[in-house]
């Protein structure tokens, strides 16, 4: 499995569990697992732009490997 399916798996994993808790009316712990599920989108979108690919040092920051 590749980064870019890790992330987006992480995205809606943590979406469906944030409307869940949203849905009882958790919604503080719901707006965590929101902004989870929209920075685990993001990397996934990043990391399959070509020049995203291209560039290892952007790359190793995005994993915290730098």
């Amino acid at each position: 499995m590749s980064e870019a399916e890790d992330y987006s798996s992480a995205a809606f994993r943590h979406w469906e569990d944030a409307q869940l808790l949203a849905g009882e009316n958790r919604v503080e712990n719901a707006d965590q697992l929101y902004g989870l599920a929209a920075e685990c989108a993001i990397k996934k979108a990043l990391i399959e732009l070509p020049a995203f690919s291209k560039n290892r040092e952007l790359h190793q920051k995005l994993q915290g490997t730098h």
